[in-house]
């Protein structure tokens, strides 16, 4: 809070970084739950959507919620927002146009229609897109009901070919994908953020590994609407600035693959200095997070320890690149992390999780990512 003295930043915004297996989903849902058993409103967008399953799983056993009444209650009252392309009732609850301000609708409807054409999209298209995209938002606020839709309606109906093969192209990928929840003619409903916590996840997204290159057309459109909905986590914590809000996105590095997503990332770190507001962003590596250009810093960090990334970990802490300090580093046990607080401190700390709660924490299908998590609660 503003009255605490002697801190270094005033900023809220916290980054948990850590390979697969280092612990660092564990600290984030221990995070996400502390803030359930609180006044604190929570959104946790899940892109991996996983969350739901085990929490529910764990919630409905009869056994364990007996023994956990408090914890139980406070599961089964999270709002689990699966949105699925495959259910119509879903389609275009994420238009972008409809549901942000004029401002952001622009920002991330462009952003979002120029990474999906990528490098093939001439100059003349990038512009006619972005004029596009403007021109619907202003028939929006003249009052007509118009989305995402009509942003291609309106390439398609140019006299320029050049443009209409742009809008045609998009069409294509539009149809029958998961696109489709972020392209509307202007009437979807929206997502209810008026709960206490909420648990917003995407089914069948198709994430990229970190280290891919060229994207599958799946890949794309996935990424594409990660851009959305981080906005929609932005959105939550500037919806009032009296009421404490926290929010935690996860595998933040699939939007900086591209620099309209990373444009999308910056705009999120900047929520987090809102001293009524707490943005939480989980990565796979300290790499992920830094963006040059980008002068806002993180509140805390939480760093788990990445083989290989000692010297750009102790850089980034402000610590020596010596060997004792490598040492250090490489010396620590899973669960744990250097943590860097508010005051400029750094420690080595430990993340003690009740027996319960990493019950809770760790997913039902042991699929090779799950094994390394429970590898990494074991202790």
């Amino acid at each position: 809070k503003e009255e605490i003295a002697e801190k270094v930043t005033k900023n809220l915004l916290t980054l948990i970084t850590g390979e697969t297996g280092s612990g660092k989903t564990v600290l984030a849902l221990l995070i996400f739950i502390q803030s359930l058993l609180t006044n604190i409103k929570s959104l946790y967008v899940d892109p991996k959507h996983t969350l739901r399953q085990q929490f529910l799983s764990k919630a409905q056993d009869t056994k364990w919620a007996k023994e956990n009444p408090l914890l139980s209650q406070a599961i089964q009252s999270i709002n689990f927002v699966t949105l699925n392309a495959k259910d119509k009732s879903n389609v275009g609850v994420l238009d972008p146009i409809v549901f942000l301000s004029p401002l952001d609708a622009q920002e991330v409807a462009k952003n979002m229609l120029l990474y999906l054409g990528g490098k093939e999209w001439t100059m003349e298209q990038r512009t006619a897109i972005s004029r596009a995209v403007k021109a619907t938002i202003e028939r929006r606020q003249s009052g007509e009901v118009v989305g995402m839709k009509q942003v291609l309606e309106c390439l398609l109906e140019s006299k320029e070919k050049i443009i209409r093969i742009a809008g045609e192209a998009l069409f294509e990928m539009l149809d029958g994908s998961l696109l489709s929840l972020a392209f509307s003619d202007g009437a979807a409903t929206g997502i209810d953020f008026n709960q206490h916590a909420t648990v917003l996840e995407v089914a069948d997204l198709e994430l990229p590994d970190e280290d891919t290159v060229d994207l599958n057309e799946d890949e794309k459109n996935s990424v594409a609407l990660m851009m959305v909905l981080s906005t929609f986590c932005k959105r939550f914590g500037e919806r009032d600035a009296n009421e404490e809000t926290i929010e935690f996105f996860d595998e933040v590095w699939v939007l900086l693959k591209s620099k309209e997503g990373q444009k999308v990332i910056k705009s999120m770190r900047r929520v987090g200095r809102s001293e009524s507001n707490k943005l939480v962003l989980i990565t796979q590596s300290v790499n992920d997070v830094e963006l040059t250009d980008d002068t806002t810093g993180a509140g805390e960090r939480f760093t788990f320890y990445e083989r290989g990334e000692e010297d750009k970990i102790l850089d980034l802490l402000k610590l020596g690149q010596n060997d004792f300090n490598r040492n250090w580093l490489r010396n620590m046990n899973a669960g744990q992390c250097v943590y860097s607080d508010v005051f400029g401190h750094r420690h080595r700390i430990s993340i003690d999780v009740p027996k319960a709660w990493l019950e809770l924490f760790s997913p039902e299908v042991d699929t090779a990512q799950s094994k390394l998590e429970k590898a990494s609660q074991e202790r």
